[in-house]
């Protein structure tokens, strides 16, 4: 679906929309394994948590700035070498996403592209539980998109979600919330919208 120069090309040609960060800053890595049988993102799945509201989910590697880190870049290389023992310095830097401001923590998180063609070897912290290569077909899947209910701050809300159950065999949940919206934005730059659900025009 995507090799190097296309995901380079495509990432290179949009200026990222950038936020001010404020006190609360974080970032993530988005790995992309460009292997010859289909392109596959790395999801991790975080370890439960008390009082973490991310706890259990389905996320990209990464998690808060810390005061030595430079720049987000920083925060995401580190944060991805401390979660899932993984040295991004041997990964191609492809660019950055926009930053998206998160609903449940007022936190701004910045998303940064890497490329890789080997699957290395992981080994996990204790705030993860578990790591997925999730192809780019089965995110981009129409029969895995619906919509799900979610509590909120006490309220009911209705949010596009993507179930890959059969893939991490667990009954965790499906990914959704900011790491859903950077997923629907990654492959809205790719030219790889995720599939139209007209029902959901109004989430």
């Amino acid at each position: 679906m995507s090799t190097l120069a296309q995901l380079r090309a495509a990432i290179a040609q949009r200026r990222p929309e950038l936020r001010e960060p404020g006190e609360r800053r974080a970032a993530v890595a988005v790995i992309v394994l460009l292997s010859e049988e289909e392109p596959r993102l790395l999801l991790i799945r975080r370890a439960a948590a008390e009082g973490d509201p991310w706890s259990g989910d389905l996320a990209f590697p990464g998690g808060r700035f810390e005061a030595g880190d430079a720049t987000g870049r920083d925060t995401a290389e580190r944060e991805t070498q401390e979660e899932v023992g993984f040295d991004l310095s041997n990964a191609e830097y492809v660019g950055r996403l926009d930053d998206l401001q998160g609903r449940a923590v007022e936190i701004v998180v910045s998303a940064f592209v890497y490329a890789i063609a080997d699957e290395p070897t992981l080994s996990f912290s204790e705030e993860v539980r578990a790591a997925y290569w999730v192809r780019f077909g089965d995110l981009l899947d129409p029969a895995r998109h619906a919509v799900e209910r979610f509590d909120y701050r006490g309220h009911a809300l209705d949010l596009p979600v993507v179930r890959l159950g059969d893939i991490t065999a667990d009954e965790g949940p499906p990914l959704w919330g900011l790491t859903y919206r950077f997923v629907e934005l990654f492959f809205r730059i790719l030219g790889h919208p995720l599939p139209s659900m007209p029902w959901r025009e109004d989430l």
